[in-house]
C-alpha cells in the first residue's frame, strides 16, 4: 500500500499542483471526510480511508431526468448509458475490455433530482488506478456518444417498454408517480415512454450532456485507499479550470439552494442549448378527487393483484416533523416487522409482503404508498386492512414495547449507513447534492431519540388513506371487485396507455 500511494503522488505531481483550499471536516462521530471547493465551484468530498485497497468515486449534479424537454422524457437516462459507449481512443467493445482488464467498473446513476456517474477499482498496482481514473475522467467530460450507439439503445429502450406492458408490479411502480405528479418529467420517472423515446436525437444527448456537466452544480466524492495530497492535484488538473468542461456554460439558480432552474451552454455544433430543470423548485402535486385507478392488465389467470395506496410525502428531510414522521412510517410498513406486514402477511396471510414506502428529500419528498399485493379474492381485504392500520397507529395508543423497539432499530441501525465505503461515500454524496448540513447526519440518532408517542401519531395526521389515490394493476376481470370498494372515481386505463400517455 506505501508503494501504490508514492507512486500515486509522485505521478500526479509531475503533471500540476492543485489548488490551494481550506478543508473542512466533518462533523466529530463520523467516518472522516474533507470537503473543499474548486475555482469554477465544483464541490470535492475527500473520504480516505486505508483500511481495503480499493477506491471508490462518484461525480454528481444537481439535476436528472426533471431536465427532459416535455416529449422527450428519458433523454438523461439514455444520456446516462450513452457515457459508456466510448471515449476518445475507444469505442464502446474496447473500453468494456479495458475497464474489465483494471477490475473496475463506472456506470451511471440517472435519478429525477441528480445525475451521477461512479465507479470503483481495486488499487493494488498503480498504474491500474491511473488508468482507470483517466478513463473515469473521459467518460465524463469526453464522451464519444456516437449516434449508432444511440439508435440501438432507443431500439432496447422501446422492447423493454413493451415487456412492460406484461408485468402488472411494474406498471404499479410507473403509475405512482404518475398519480402523484401528473403527466411531466417527475411524474414519467425519467425511464421515457414509447412516443418520447424516437424523438431523441444525438443532438439532444449531446446538448443535454454539455449543459448538465456542469461544474458550478456538481458533486465530486472520492473514497478509499488514496492519498489525499495527491488525488487534490489529480482533481485539480482533470476537474478544475484546465479540464474540458463544456464552453459557454451558464446556469440560472432555483428556488431550492444548489438547484439550478435552467442549463444552459454551447454544444458540439456551436449552438446554445438550454435545458429547464422541472426539479429545481419542489414539484406542484396534482389536486384531484379521489380516485381509484385500474390498469388493465391483458391476463385474466393473474393470480397475484398489485395494489398502491399513494399520496405525496409532505414531510422533508429538513423539515421539524421529520424524526416523528420517520419513527412513525417505519412502525406502519419499515421491516417485516411492521404493522402492516404483520397484520396483512403474518396474521391474515394475504399478501407475500406489505410495506410502507416513503421517499425523503432535503427540501420536497417523493411519493408515499402503501405496497403490496393480493389474490383477487382478498383484494377487498386487504385493501380494507392496509387502510384501517394508518388509521390505527396514528388514533390508537402506542403500544411503549412497540414504540421502544422501532426506535432501537431506527437508532442502532445508524451504523450500517457507514458499512462499506460505498455506502459511506453515498451518504455524503446524498447530503451534499441535497445541500444539506453534514451535522444533520451527525444528529441522526439524537434526532430519532426525541419524538414522543404524542408526536409521532401527530406527524402520521398527514396520512389521510380516505383521500389518497388507489392503484390497482389487474385483468379487466376485475372491475365488478373494484367497483364495490367505493373509493372515489374509477378511473380504466390500458396498460399502453399508462406507458404512452400517463394518467
Amino acid at each position: 500500500m506505501t508503494r501504490l500511494v508514492i507512486a500515486f503522488a509522485l505521478s500526479v505531481m509531475a503533471v500540476g499542483s492543485a489548488h490551494a483550499a481550506p478543508l473542512d471536516p466533518v462533523p466529530a462521530g463520523l467516518p472522516a471526510a474533507e470537503r473543499y471547493q474548486l475555482d469554477n465551484g465544483l464541490t470535492v468530498l475527500l473520504v480516505p480511508n486505508q483500511a481495503n485497497p480499493y477506491l471508490d468515486i462518484q461525480l454528481a449534479f444537481r439535476a436528472g431526468g426533471g431536465a427532459d424537454p416535455a416529449g422527450k422524457e428519458g433523454l438523461a437516462s439514455l444520456l446516462g448509458r450513452m457515457l459508456s459507449a466510448g471515449v476518445p481512443g475507444l469505442d464502446e467493445p474496447a473500453l468494456a475490455a479495458e475497464l474489465a482488464r483494471l477490475g473496475g467498473w463506472i456506470g451511471p446513476d440517472a435519478g429525477m433530482e441528480s445525475f451521477g456517474l461512479g465507479g470503483q477499482i481495486p488499487t493494488l498496482a498503480d498504474k491500474d488506478v491511473r488508468r482507470f481514473l483517466e478513463l473515469f475522467a473521459a467518460m465524463a467530460l469526453t464522451p464519444s456518444l456516437p449516434a449508432d450507439v444511440l439508435e440501438r439503445e432507443k431500439t432496447l429502450r422501446l422492447g423493454t417498454l413493451e415487456r412492460v406492458a406484461d408485468n402488472p408490479e411494474s406498471l404499479a411502480e410507473i403509475a405512482v408517480k404518475l398519480a402523484a405528479f401528473g403527466n411531466n418529467a417527475f411524474g414519467f420517472s425519467g425511464y421515457g415512454t414509447p412516443k418520447s423515446i424516437p424523438r431523441i436525437g444525438a443532438g439532444d444527448i449531446a446538448g443535454l450532456h454539455a449543459a448538465l456537466f456542469n461544474p458550478t452544480h456538481g458533486v465530486l466524492v472520492v473514497g478509499g485507499a488514496f492519498e489525499p495530497v495527491a488525488m487534490r492535484q489529480w482533481i485539480d488538473v482533470h476537474f478544475g479550470q484546465s479540464a474540458p468542461w463544456s464552453p459557454s456554460q451558464h446556469t440560472v439558480a432555483g428556488k431550492i439552494p444548489g438547484h439550478m432552474a435552467k442549463l444552459c451552454a454551447v454544444d458540439r455544433t456551436s449552438a446554445e442549448v438550454c435545458f429547464d430543470n422541472l426539479l429545481a423548485s419542489p414539484p406542484t402535486v396534482l389536486k384531484e378527487e379521489v380516485r381509484t385507478i385500474h390498469i388493465v392488465v391483458d391476463d385474466p389467470g393473474l393470480s397475484q393483484i398489485p395494489w398502491r395506496l399513494v399520496g405525496v410525502n409532505p414531510v422533508s428531510m429538513l423539515d421539524a416533523r421529520w424524526p416523528a414522521f420517520k419513527i412513525g412510517t417505519f412502525m406502519l410498513g419499515g421491516d417485516f416487522t411492521s404493522r402492516l406486514n404483520t397484520t396483512l402477511r403474518t396474521k391474515e396471510g394475504l399478501t407475500y409482503g406489505a410495506y410502507f414506502e416513503t421517499g425523503f428529500g432535503g427540501y420536497y419528498s417523493d411519493a408515499m404508498n402503501i405496497s403490496t399485493d393480493a389474490t383477487p379474492d382478498a383484494l377487498l381485504k386487504s385493501i380494507g386492512l392496509g387502510m384501517a392500520e394508518v388509521k390505527k397507529l396514528a388514533n390508537e395508543p402506542l403500544p411503549e414495547l412497540e414504540l421502544t423497539q422501532s426506535r432501537a432499530m431506527m437508532v442502532n441501525g445508524f451504523a450500517f449507513k457507514f458499512e462499506t465505503l460505498t455506502d459511506t461515500v453515498d451518504q455524503y454524496l446524498t447530503l451534499e447534492l441535497a445541500s444539506m448540513p453534514f451535522s444533520w447526519l451527525a444528529d441522526w440518532r439524537a434526532m430519532l431519540g426525541r419524538p414522543t408517542a404524542a408526536e409521532i401519531q401527530s406527524s402520521l395526521s398527514v396520512i389521510d388513506p380516505d383521500r389518497m389515490t388507489l392503484i390497482i394493476a389487474g385483468p379487466a376481470s376485475l372491475a365488478p371487485t373494484i367497483a364495490k370498494l367505493g373509493h372515489g372515481k374509477v378511473v380504466t386505463i390500458t396498460a399502453a396507455e399508462l406507458l404512452s400517455n400517463g394518467l
